[in-house]
């Protein structure tokens, strides 16, 4: 279950963040996200596929720890540990308002303390009267015992006098809600869809290589979202016939060889064009030259 629900909180998360729409759209901005804050690749074939596996076939797949940790922290969490110490509780009201119950049970162990920390948000809007409140929304009736046994067991979990964050505070019977440091927003399945739902989503590409770098020897095609220092535009003429070449003594004719002379360094190259590494304009390779600098004579 907390599987299924990281895998929803991370995409309400990017639909508002991207505001995309379709699946295969916050897939992609979560991957580029990912790779952008934390060089960390998630590609988004692989967002699609958990999204398809947890929320609409209901299966439960294995996901590398590593990754777990990274979704959580996209939440706001420190890892997924912390992710899954939080339940939360969400209903649709009639006049479409949305409320909330965040359930966040710290059981770290603490010799000084002789029960763990509960702490309850609830967020609704518009405020409601407590006792309005429990009696309106049926579905919470678990948590509404866990908070008013929270609030009237006596001294079974006492108020620390100086807590970190305050989260939701009852007073002459009203609930008045602040905004949480961490928040956890589940929403309904079916929120991420195109909105012509006669329209069929296409599965998502391959990202193609539109760019290129210089290796020192030759053009090499590359994503334009790597790291790579010197991308440029993808040509695909550069790439299939543009060649740095390493061994001039093999050089034998002056035909197919162009070459470029920089404070007396001189390159040969297989194609026309610029030298990669200096900018200087690339010339016909002559008969002098040849044997100048390859002949030597």
């Amino acid at each position: 279950m907390s599987k299924k629900l990281l895998i929803r909180e991370i995409f309400e998360k990017g639909r508002k963040d991207s505001g995309k729409d379709s699946k295969s759209g916050i897939a992609l901005y979560l991957s580029l996200y990912f790779y952008d804050e934390w060089k960390f690749e998630i590609s988004e074939r692989t967002f699609v596929r958990y999204y398809d596996a947890f929320l609409i076939d209901d299966e439960d797949k294995n996901i590398d720890t590593q990754v777990l940790d990274k979704m959580s922290q996209y939440l706001e969490f420190k890892d997924f540990k912390d992710f899954c110490k939080t339940e939360t509780f969400t209903k649709i009201n009639q006049d479409s308002s949305r409320t909330s119950v965040s359930v966040r049970i710290d059981d770290e162990d603490d010799p000084e303390r002789k029960h763990p920390n509960i702490t309850v948000n609830i967020t609704t809007n518009p405020i409601l009267k407590l006792q309005e409140f429990f009696a309106k929304q049926s579905g919470f009736g678990v948590i509404g015992l866990l908070i008013f046994g929270g609030f009237f067991t006596n001294n079974y979990f006492k108020k620390e006098e100086n807590p970190a964050v305050k989260f939701a505070e009852v007073k002459n019977d009203e609930l008045k809600t602040e905004t949480p440091a961490k928040e956890i927003i589940t929403w309904k399945e079916n929120e991420i869809t195109p909105r012509d739902q006669d329209v069929k989503e296409e599965p998502p590409k391959e990202e193609k290589l539109q760019c290129m770098f210089w290796d020192g020897k030759e053009y090499i095609p590359a994503h334009c979202s790597d790291t790579e220092n010197g991308l440029i535009a993808l040509d695909r003429k550069l790439v299939d016939n543009f060649k740095k070449i390493t061994t001039p003594d093999t050089i034998t004719s002056i035909k197919n060889v162009w070459y470029s002379k920089h404070q007396n360094v001189v390159e040969f190259f297989t194609a026309d064009g610029v030298n990669p590494e200096n900018g200087k304009e690339l010339h016909e390779l002559s008969q002098h030259m040849l044997d100048k600098y390859i002949k030597r004579e």
